[in-house]
């Protein structure tokens, strides 16, 4: 199967440990995060985790199915390309 840029996008509250708990869902699939992005979003309290990966649409499909592991996270699969890319970094 074909490798692609994703990315994925997870709103959630921030505390101790999620940054790791989030890395380790990608670490325990063999899957290199190439980059990550933290970030305040314009909901008070939330955080924005921007993570760009590539793998295929396989691999991508089980990390966001494992969102039900993780309560209080919202995960966002599409497909990079120049106008992803442009929403993803400019959503506050």
């Amino acid at each position: 199967m074909e490798t692609k840029t994703f990315t994925i996008t997870v709103f959630s509250e921030n505390r101790v440990g999620l940054l790791n708990q989030i890395t380790i869902v990608f670490t325990k699939r063999g899957l290199n995060i190439e980059t990550l992005s933290v970030s305040q979003s314009a909901i008070k309290g939330i955080h924005k985790f921007t993570i760009t990966l590539q793998t295929t649409e396989d691999e991508i499909e089980k990390v966001v199915k494992q969102k039900k592991i993780y309560p209080g996270y919202v995960f966002i699969q599409s497909k990079m390309n120049d106008k992803i890319r442009y929403i993803v970094r400019n959503t506050p």
